[in-house]
C-alpha cells in the first residue's frame, strides 16, 4: 500500500510540473482564481457515521455538461460533452474532454483522468487531487472532492 501511494506521489509531482493543455494550470484555486492558496470548503470529509449524499447521487448523466455533484469510487466513468472547449491564454482553441475516469480513491486523495477524441484535446491528462474540499481548476473545469466512507468521494464539477 505504501508503495502505491509513493508511486501516486511521484505521478502527482510529475503532473504538477507538466500541467495540462487547459487555459489555467491545474492546482488549488486561491481567492484570485490562481492555483496558489488552497480554499477548502466547509466540509472536508464525510464522517463514517453519516450517510454519503450528493445532489445528483450516482446519476453520472447529470455531469454531461461538467456541472454536477456525484458520489464516485475507483472505476467510475463520467461521459462529458466534448463540445465544451476552451481557449488558451495565447488564443488557441481546444476541444473539450469526453470522459472523466476515477482511477483511484485512497487515503484522502482521488486520481482522475480526462480523455478526449478531438484533434486538439491533447489525448489525455491525469492528476491526483486531495479529497478535502479544496477547489482545483483542471482544463476548463472546477473540481472539488470530499472523502467519504467505503472508498467513496463526493465529486463536485462546474464548468468555466
Amino acid at each position: 500500500m505504501r508503495l502505491r501511494h509513493a508511486a501516486l506521489a511521484v505521478v502527482v509531482l510529475g503532473l504538477a510540473a507538466c500541467g495540462g493543455p487547459g487555459s489555467e494550470p491545474s492546482g488549488p484555486v486561491g481567492e484570485t482564481g490562481s492555483p496558489s492558496a488552497a480554499s477548502p470548503s466547509a466540509t472536508t470529509t464525510v464522517p463514517d457515521d453519516e450517510a454519503v449524499a450528493a445532489a445528483d447521487g450516482t446519476d453520472y448523466e447529470a455531469c454531461f455538461d461538467a456541472t454536477c455533484e456525484v458520489i464516485v469510487e475507483t472505476g467510475t466513468e463520467i461521459e462529458l460533452d466534448a463540445s465544451l472547449g476552451w481557449t488558451t491564454p495565447d488564443g488557441l482553441e481546444l476541444d473539450g474532454w469526453s470522459l472523466l475516469t476515477v482511477d483511484d480513491v485512497a487515503d484522502g486523495s482521488i486520481g482522475l483522468s480526462l480523455s478526449g477524441e478531438g484533434p486538439s484535446s491533447g489525448g489525455a491528462t491525469s492528476t491526483i487531487l486531495t479529497a478535502d474540499g479544496t477547489e482545483y481548476y483542471l482544463d476548463g473545469m472546477s473540481i472539488d472532492a470530499v472523502a467519504a466512507p467505503d472508498d467513496q468521494v463526493v465529486l463536485n464539477l462546474s464548468w468555466g
